[in-house]
């Protein structure tokens, strides 16, 4: 559980508050619906007042496990097929500035 506080607040002022969430690897890429439990105190009551607020959290696929699963799979998508082929041309435009400046300085040299 984590807790956060927007302190004190005057009224018709408000607050932003952000959570970041995490999940594991193997998480299953869904909608999961949290329940957010906000808890304040109003007019300097000293019993506090609380309010649960249904929420959805969208899990998606990182892009590394989605281009994995595409491979292995053997159906690469749309967009998974250009990251590769991206990946692919500047692997090989970093191979040709390297030739190209080994040649440059060969025939400086010589």
């Amino acid at each position: 559980m984590t807790t956060d506080y927007a302190g004190s607040l005057k009224p018709g002022q408000h607050d932003i508050v952000r959570f970041e969430l995490d999940t594991t690897s193997n998480a299953k890429p869904t909608t999961y619906n949290l329940t957010l439990q906000v808890t304040w105190y109003q007019n300097n009551s000293e019993v506090p007042f609380t309010s649960y607020i249904p929420i959805q959290v969208h899990v998606k696929q990182s892009l590394i496990n989605s281009i994995g699963s595409d491979l292995s799979s053997a159906k690469i998508g749309s967009n998974s097929l250009l990251l590769v082929l991206l990946i692919v041309v500047i692997f090989l435009l970093g191979i040709l500035i390297g030739v190209l400046g080994r040649r440059g300085k060969a025939q400086a040299k010589g």
